[in-house]
């Protein structure tokens, strides 16, 4: 096959996918942790600094220092602000769901979820939960 065909193809298929799937394969890619709160208090960079977040195929692996933990995510990029649900697979919080909101833009991530509670945020603060923003991580 002619690599223009295929990249035609390949194109055809990633434009008729879902919208969510879509945005899902644009959050592919490996992150940084830019800056962290939870419940009000600021995390301090020195610990920031050595968290990292890969998404692929549907999947979060977090990583602190040598410790790592895998949560699997569901979005919905029509609602305003768009919704995550990200379901944590392993470590202390395996089998729970936070429900939270993000905003993509370019190569930043804000992240926000309520982690005591089954209500999704409706603004992006740390009040009750956890506010992050990452940095795309360039290959």
């Amino acid at each position: 096959m002619k690599p223009l065909l295929v990249l035609s193809i390949a194109w055809c298929l990633f434009v008729s996918l879902p919208a969510d799937t879509k945005e899902a394969e644009g959050l592919e890619g490996e992150w940084i942790v830019i800056s962290e709160e939870s419940f009000g208090n600021k995390t301090p960079e020195q610990e920031t600094s050595k968290m990292r977040i890969a998404v692929k195929d549907g999947k979060i692996i977090a990583t602190l220092d040598k410790e790592s933990h895998t949560a699997t995510f569901k979005i919905d990029a029509d609602k305003k602000p768009a919704e995550i649900d990200i379901t944590h697979q392993d470590g202390p919080d395996a089998g729970r769901t936070e429900r939270g909101i993000y905003e993509f833009t370019g190569e930043t991530l804000k992240l926000c979820v309520n982690e005591n509670s089954t209500d999704r945020p409706k603004e992006f603060s740390s009040k009750n939960g956890t506010l992050m923003v990452l940095k795309r991580v360039k290959p």
